[in-house]
Formats: C-alpha cells, structure tokens, sequence
C-alpha cells in the first residue's frame, strides 16, 4: 500500500473516512500550491486531520495524490509566507512539512535548500523552533537574501543536548 490509508481499503471497510473523519487529503496541500484554496483552508484541514496523541506525537491517515507533484522553491516560499502572515499556524506548516517529506507523491527534486528548510520545519522541537522571527529568516534565506547553515539561524541560541 502506498499510503495509511490505502491499507485501510477492503470489501469490508470501502470508505476509511467512515472510521477516520479527519482523513487529510495531499490534494489539499497541492491545491494550496496551486492557488486553488488560501492558507487558512489549509491551515484548517491540516489542523482537523491530526489526531494528537500525547503532547509528542501526532498521527495522520492520509490519502495520496493521483499522480506526482513537484514541491519547489516558490511554494516553500509560500508556506513561509502564509505563517509570517499568520493565515498558517505554526503547528500546521510543521505538520505540512511532514507530510510532504513523507509522502510518496510530493517530490522537490534536488532542491537541497527546500528539502533542509522542509527537514527544518517538520521538526522545530529538535531544529529551529517555529516563530515570528524563525519564519521571516526562513523566508529570507529562501529568497536568497541570507544564507542557510545547518544550524539555527544566528539570532537563536542552540538548544542545550540533553545527555
């Protein structure tokens, strides 16, 4: 099965949105990209389609793409875009950048800078945590207008490793 969800598929359970409401669909982050819905659309459908389940882990039950999708440059400066102006949480554009890295259909190429932003942010609790000033430096370096190093950005102090 390609996806969670596709293994939920049989005779005798044909619809998983019966058994899972909160069904995320990868189309409603690729009609995002493609201007056919606005962050806070996006934003809502991710946020009801996570199920959390204790204060560290959430789950999706997806449903994939149709055919492949190339993330790019542009759209990652979309998401960045859409959370600097707040129509997308915080929470959601980690979410989103999970499940775009996890997906089978999402793809960014040999992008390196988008695939580390994206790495980035679906794990701000242990990369950069997601906020106001993180964001804006995410989308300067996107832009081209500041550099990307492994690491947190120079105005945020790196997280103490516990042993």
């Amino acid at each position: 099965p390609r996806h969670a969800a596709d293994s939920l598929r049989s005779p005798l359970m044909p619809d998983v949105r019966h058994h899972y409401p909160h069904l995320m669909n990868e189309s409603v982050i690729r009609d995002f990209f493609l201007g056919r819905i606005d962050a806070s659309a996006l934003n809502r459908a991710v946020l009801s389609a996570c199920e959390t389940l204790s204060p560290t882990h959430d789950r999706f039950v997806v449903s994939g793409l149709d055919a492949d999708f190339p993330v790019t440059r542009e759209h990652a400066l979309a998401l960045a875009s859409a959370a600097a102006q707040q129509a997308l949480s915080f929470p959601a554009l980690a979410h989103v950048a999970f499940l775009i890295i996890a997906s089978d259909r999402f793809s960014c190429g040999d992008d390196d800078l988008v695939i580390d932003i994206l790495h980035d942010w679906a794990s701000p609790e242990i990369n950069t945590p997601l906020n106001a000033a993180t964001v804006h430096w995410f989308l300067s370096v996107l832009a081209g207008n500041a550099p990307y190093e492994d690491g947190p950005p120079p105005f945020i102090a790196p997280r103490a490793h516990s042993s």
